[in-house]
């Protein structure tokens, strides 16, 4: 299959499950805030699509360094002003409060992950590390802060990403993540589940980008790599994805590799193992480990994609093929629970009741993203290399 065949396919791809995304949020949130939410709905999925086929000329003007600065700043600024206006308590959700829940046990000398009262006695689940970086924005007393410190992280990535890139490619990822109803939701919500994502992109890019010429280096791969995974447990999928082309592109030798994993699983015990000395009772009875494998209805579903992933990877040439793959299987992931989900409890129970939660397909629209707007900016080059022929001759 050819460079130009795979850019169309995953331009496809990745734009379809965009919009599935957002006529998901669309469908779900808009009737809780409007009584005439079909209008809105037609509206805004409308005016989304006109922007992601024309986005990437918007995208060239904030091109330059200094007009992207801008417009981040812009948004964050946005987000400030307007969650003053936007109340936590008045949109009937609760992320906020498993984290703020988390946090308050933490410092009151309790066990963290004792199921929080005030968000309907559930257990926090994901794992310590990712409650333990918001703890600067639990301090002032602002969660949504962490989303916004994430888009900030993000654009930055993207910078580096696309350096040297044609057109603005980096600036058209920003805008069509800005206008993204899941990532309002994230902010608004007092969500941490783009942030997370945001720390997986971080620790991909580092893998890809990173110098390995030295055992130490290793070490400090497999420290990270241990951090990412001590945040949710989906964060495996992209991390193997980077650990096998890392694998198999900088062929680093058995001894390496296993400093870079034994040190990768060694961190991610080290963050748990406190819990359980202090704990040992209540960790048993209540841990994310547990928490987290409960998302999944069966386990051979995780067990599959894992699989999946170990043998895209293997296939993936580029850095961007690994960062599609994740964006994908993500995706795909979070679609096989939700329709698992659908065919055990009915649609309206696991859809408008919250059985599921389709705030997890966010894990995914970073990626997607990325890949969306690399294919078509592939896509146009090439369509301007072909004129270009074209006249010359």
């Amino acid at each position: 299959m050819t460079q130009q065949h795979n850019a169309i396919i995953a331009a496809m791809v990745s734009t379809s499950a965009i919009l599935s995304m957002n006529a998901i949020f669309a469908f779900k949130y808009f009737p809780r805030w409007s009584s005439h939410h079909g209008i809105f709905i037609g509206v805004y999925l409308g005016a989304f699509l006109v922007f992601q086929i024309f986005g990437a000329t918007i995208g060239n003007f904030f091109s330059t360094r200094k007009r992207m600065s801008l417009i981040i700043a812009a948004m964050a600024l946005f987000w400030i002003v307007a969650l003053r206006f936007v109340p936590v308590e008045n949109l009937m959700l609760d992320r906020w409060q498993i984290v703020t829940g988390w946090l308050d046990n933490f410092f009151n000398g309790q066990y963290p992950y004792t199921p929080i009262p005030s968000a309907k006695n559930h257990v926090p689940g994901p794992f310590p590390v990712l409650f333990l970086l918001a703890i600067p924005f639990y301090w002032l007393n602002e969660i949504a802060y962490f989303s916004i410190a994430g888009f900030v992280l993000f654009s930055f990535l993207l910078v580096r990403i696309f350096k040297g890139a044609e057109g603005g490619v980096a600036s058209s990822c920003v805008l069509n993540l800005f206008f993204a109803l899941p990532l309002q939701y994230e902010v608004f919500a007092r969500s941490t589940l783009f942030i997370n994502a945001v720390l997986i992109l971080s620790v991909m890019v580092y893998y890809d980008r990173g110098a390995w010429s030295s055992r130490r280096h290793y070490v400090a791969g497999g420290l990270v790599g241990g951090l990412l995974l001590s945040t949710r447990s989906i964060a495996v999928l992209p991390f193997i994805i980077s650990f096998i082309r890392l694998l198999r592109d900088k062929r680093p030798g058995l001894r390496r590799l296993s400093v870079l994993a034994g040190t990768s699983a060694a961190v991610f015990v080290m963050t748990l193992l406190p819990l359980y000395l202090l704990y040992p009772g209540e960790f048993l009875l209540n841990n994310p480990i547990s928490t987290e494998n409960s998302l999944l209805p069966v386990w051979w579903i995780g067990a599959f994609f894992f699989f999946y992933a170990c043998v895209a990877s293997w296939f993936s040439r580029s850095f961007f093929a690994g960062i599609a793959w994740s964006g994908i299987l993500l995706f795909l992931l979070v679609s096989v629970v939700f329709i698992i989900t659908v065919v055990h409890f009915g649609f309206t129970s696991a859809f408008y009741r919250s059985t599921f939660d389709v705030s997890y397909f966010v894990l995914s629209l970073p990626f997607l993203i990325i890949t969306q707007q690399q294919s078509m900016s592939l896509l146009w080059v090439q369509k301007n290399e072909r004129r270009t022929r074209g006249f010359v001759s």
